[in-house]
């Protein structure tokens, strides 16, 4: 219900999303080291400036199966988390903050649809 074009939003603050060109409901690309994924924008002015945010809860969705570090086309957010965990006694990740970069995306970028919600095709019916 709160998805934007399907995936999950990433909310950014006005000023900031001004001086990258991104207007509210866009299809953005968020990146780092370690992932890339496609979010929708969420404009507002109910954020720190330099700060981005992202829920949990978009299902992992790779645009290219079989390539290395392909983007996930849905959103997901652990792409963009180290995987250490906080110690030997515990599985709970270390932080739930990752240094990352954002972009619009330029027109000729093609977007795939996200499949991982897609109704399955029934063999047979």
């Amino acid at each position: 219900m709160y998805k934007i074009q399907g995936r999950e939003p990433v909310m950014i603050n006005e000023l900031d999303a001004n001086k990258l060109g991104i207007r509210h409901g866009e299809i953005v690309e968020v990146f780092n080291a370690r992932g890339r994924l496609l979010v929708g924008a969420f404009v507002t002015k109910n954020i720190r400036q330099g700060v981005l945010s992202i829920q949990k809860g978009a299902w992992y969705d790779p645009e290219d199966v079989g390539v290395r570090n392909p983007r996930c086309n849905a959103g997901h957010v652990n792409t963009l988390t180290s995987l250490r965990p906080t110690s030997s006694m515990t599985q709970a990740i270390s932080a739930n903050t990752a240094l990352v970069n954002i972009r619009k995306l330029r027109r000729y970028e093609l977007v795939k649809p996200y499949h991982s919600i897609s109704t399955p095709s029934i063999i047979g019916a």
